[in-house]
C-alpha cells in the first residue's frame, strides 16, 4: 500500500499529471494516426519508462520504510524499558528545580545541598549513548533532549563543584550570586529538555506508559 504524506504529496502530484499529460498524447495519436503507428509507440514507450522508474524509486522506498519501521519499534520498545529510570530522573530534576526557584530567590543553599548536588550529577539515573540513539526511531527530537539532559547534568556537577570551591571562606556576595544563578539555569534548562522527553515519549508509545518509580 502507498502511503500519500504532506511531505511527498506534491512529487506524487506532479509524477500524476505527468502521467496524465503521456496519456492525453497517446490517445490523441491513436485518435489521429492508429493504434499501430509510430507515434502512438512513441507515446507508450514514454509511459512505459515513467512508470518504470516510478517503480524503481518505490521499491527503494519500500526498503527505506521498512527500515525506518523496524527503527520506531527498536524505540518504543527501548522507551518503555526505560521509563521508570527516566521517570526517576525526570523527577529528580524537577526536585532540585523547585528548590532553587525557592533558595536563589531570597534564601540561602548550604554547603551540604551543594555536595549532595554534586554526587546526584556523578551517579545519577543517565541513559547511555547506545540507549539515547535507539530513542531517535521516534520520529522526534526525544533522542535529543535526553542527550542535553545528559550534558546538563554533567553541568550541573562542574557548576556546582566551582561554587563549592569558593565556598568557603565567605565568598563574595555578587560572586556567589551569580554562579547560583547560573547553576539555577542549567538546572532550569535540564528541565525543560527532559519535561520535553518525557512529552514526546508519552506521545510515541501507545497506550500511554504509566509505569512509577518504585
Amino acid at each position: 500500500m502507498i502511503k500519500i504524506t504532506r511531505q511527498n504529496w506534491y512529487g506524487w502530484l506532479t509524477a500524476l499529471l505527468l502521467l496524465a499529460t503521456l496519456l492525453c498524447g497517446f490517445a490523441r495519436a491513436v485518435e489521429c494516426k492508429g493504434f499501430g503507428s509510430g507515434e502512438a509507440a512513441g507515446w507508450m514507450q514514454a509511459i512505459g519508462a515513467v512508470v518504470s522508474i516510478w517503480a524503481a524509486i518505490w521499491l527503494a522506498g519500500k526498503g527505506e520504510r521498512e527500515r525506518h519501521r523496524k527503527e520506531r519499534i527498536v524505540a518504543i520498545l527501548a522507551a518503555a524499558e526505560h521509563w521508570t529510570l527516566l521517570k526517576k530522573l525526570s523527577d529528580e530534576i524537577q526536585r532540585f528545580n523547585e528548590y532553587f526557584v525557592i533558595t536563589v530567590g531570597g534564601g540561602s543553599i548550604t554547603e551540604s545541598a551543594l555536595r549532595e548536588l554534586v554526587a546526584w550529577s556523578k551517579s545519577c539515573h543517565k541513559l547511555s549513548s547506545e540507549d539515547i540513539l535507539k530513542l531517535s526511531g521516534l520520529g522526534s527530537d526525544c533522542a535529543e533532549n535526553i542527550a542535553r539532559v545528559n550534558a546538563d547534568i554533567f553541568a550541573v556537577g562542574v557548576a556546582t563543584q566551582e561554587i563549592l570551591d569558593t565556598f568557603n571562606p565567605e565568598p563574595d556576595i555578587m560572586q556567589h550570586e551569580f554562579r547560583l544563578l547560573k547553576l539555577h539555569v542549567i538546572i532550569s534548562r535540564a528541565n525543560t529538555h527532559m519535561t520535553a522527553a518525557m512529552s514526546e515519549i508519552s506521545a510515541a508509545v501507545r497506550p500511554k506508559l504509566s509505569v512509577e518509580p518504585e
